[in-house]
């Protein structure tokens, strides 16, 4: 008998919890600020390098003569890479494809002059992001929703697909 009351009361923990909707969760802010404050960093580190990287598409040897030395200019974007990656996995989730999809997005739009091309796909693979999400929304499948990753994976699928065929000739 008391096991049941503590399953009924579990349960009714549970439907009270969910039925208040979101108000009841608080956001830890500091983490909210830290990422925030990693990401401008490495947004404007990306951002400041603009011409390097414009010279860095140039062959090795022109780059070199141009007054761009490329290892460290490679470290520097190995390293902000890898932490905007890591910021964005750990504020919002694995959700594949984004960082594949909007780079690519953003140089058909805008051009691939770094200095625009870095906002750019910042803001295509937001939207690329909304637009997975808002497709999310409006499939209901029974079951509940999909996660917005599988959105995403099934959009990114075909497009890293579409990429590497272009890019073999085939």
């Amino acid at each position: 008998m008391r096991r049941r009351s503590q399953t009924a009361a579990l349960q009714q923990e549970e439907y009270d919890r969910r039925g208040r909707g979101c108000q009841h969760v608080e956001r830890d802010t500091d983490a909210g600020t830290g990422h925030v404050a990693a990401a401008l960093c490495g947004w404007i580190a990306l951002a400041s390098r603009a011409r390097a990287l414009d010279v860095a598409c140039l062959s090795e040897d022109e780059a070199e003569s141009s007054g761009v030395a490329l290892q460290p200019l490679r470290r520097v974007l190995f390293a902000v890479g890898g932490l905007l990656a890591a910021v964005s996995v750990a504020y919002a989730g694995p959700i594949g494809f984004v960082g594949l999809i909007g780079p690519h997005i953003a140089r058909r739009l805008v051009g691939a002059r770094h200095a625009m091309l870095v906002p750019g796909s910042a803001l295509a693979g937001a939207a690329v992001l909304v637009s997975a999400d808002l497709l999310r929304q409006l499939l209901d499948l029974g079951t509940g929703r999909l996660p917005v990753g599988v959105v995403t994976a099934l959009a990114g699928g075909p497009a890293f697909l579409w990429l590497l065929r272009r890019r073999t000739g085939s």
